[in-house]
């Protein structure tokens, strides 16, 4: 079952525990849009609620899978 998560909350946990003041709901849900464009089994939006359907090293891998799609893909 998929975890999902608000915006506000990701954003208040990386003022506190990473000291990003300048971090917003708006910045995460920017970033979340941009990944569920990259691995979007994995991470999806609506609106401020982000759904995640895989672990840490589950989206690790799906993102470095990608990245080395697109290194694999491009011109020499």
């Amino acid at each position: 079952m998929p975890d999902d998560l608000s915006a506000g909350t990701v954003a208040h946990h990386c003022r506190t525990k990473f000291v990003a003041s300048t971090v917003k709901a708006v910045h995460v849900v920017a970033l979340v849009q941009g990944l569920s464009k990259v691995v979007p089994d994995l991470i999806g939006i609506d609106n401020e609620k982000i759904i995640v359907n895989a672990n840490a090293d589950g989206f690790k891998a799906a993102l470095t899978a990608q990245q080395e799609s697109l290194h694999s893909n491009s011109p020499d």
